[in-house]
């Protein structure tokens, strides 16, 4: 059997929520998402950068979940 090999590249984005929408868990429910999306296709790194400065509550939510 022929198994293909691929190099995984990194993908870098951003994602904000909105005002009206922040503090109904949406951000937690991305990341989650993501990690299941990383673990589901064995990518073994997920990384994130945030300016506390700038996002101070976004800060918040990395530290709960451990980031």
């Amino acid at each position: 059997m022929h198994e293909e090999s691929f190099e995984i590249k990194p993908i870098s984005c951003q994602i904000r929520i909105i005002e009206p929408l922040r503090n109904y868990g949406i951000g937690s429910q991305l990341a989650l998402a993501c990690e299941k999306c990383c673990k589901e296709n064995a990518i073994p790194y997920l990384g994130l950068d945030v300016n506390p400065a700038d996002n101070a509550a976004a800060k918040r939510l990395y530290e709960r979940l451990v980031y």
